[in-house]
């Protein structure tokens, strides 16, 4: 929206701040309060998500909150003239089931139900095991490789493993004298993200490949059904 028509809608004479939250798709949300941290001062939301609040200037921290939405906060550099114009702010709704969310263009998107099966075998007096996908050819949506937010909404505890050319998490041996190895184990690192909810935030960089995403106690959780088989989620990363 231009300048000129802002002004006009809300006709500002003092200092003022005005914008509009909205969601991920750009429609405004109504109900929104949008409160300056360092003043008493607030706004809410009309039908089309735009606020104005006046009388303030310098550099402020305005919150945006919604009972829908997870918060979200804006340091914001005030005009002492007339009017500051604030691009869109863009809240992430709350989702509706607990689980596991990868976060694209500003929406939860929940990831596809998968499940390892474990296969044993003994050879030359080594016991090997495998973890590997179940149904290695299941057909799940790509995120594009760098950066994945990952959002835990009321999700039990999980790790992150890389599936190696096999679509195998975990590989371990044993040998004759009950010792054992991990032959292969890639756990991307997972960084949390700290805020101001109790939603947990983490990202993690991966590149290219398929990734399970383990529900975990100590060691891959067994399926309810059976105890050979591991549940979790797939993602799969194009690059």
């Amino acid at each position: 929206m231009h300048l000129a028509i802002l002004i006009g809608l809300y006709g500002c004479t003092s200092p003022s701040v005005v914008g509009q939250v909205v969601d991920h798709t750009g429609r405004g949300i109504a109900g929104a309060e949008v409160i300056a941290r360092e003043s008493t001062q607030a706004a809410t939301t009309d039908a089309e998500g735009r606020f104005e609040i006046e009388g303030l200037v310098g550099p402020q921290v305005l919150q945006f909150e919604h009972p829908d939405y997870f918060p979200e906060s804006l340091d914001a550099q005030l005009s002492g003239e007339t009017l500051t114009v604030l691009e869109p702010t863009a809240l992430l709704r709350v989702p509706s089931a607990p689980g596991l969310y990868v976060i694209q263009q500003r929406r939860a998107v929940a990831l596809s139900a998968a499940t390892l099966k474990r296969e044993i075998r003994t050879q030359r007096g080594e016991k090997r095991r495998r973890f590997c996908l179940s149904e290695p050819s299941m057909e799940v949506d790509s995120l594009p490789a760098g950066e994945t937010l990952f959002l835990a909404h009321d999700a039990p505890p999980w790790r992150l493993f890389r599936l190696d050319e096999e679509n195998c998490a975990y590989r371990d041996e044993r040998d004759a004298a009950g010792r054992w190895s991990v032959k292969y184990r890639n756990k991307p690192r997972v960084q949390a993200i700290r805020g101001e909810t109790e939603a947990q935030f983490s990202i993690a960089d991966l590149e290219g490949g398929a990734y399970f995403i383990a529900d975990w106690g100590g060691f891959f959780v067994p399926s309810p059904e059976t105890d050979d088989r591991y549940s979790g989620r797939l993602l799969r990363i194009d690059g």
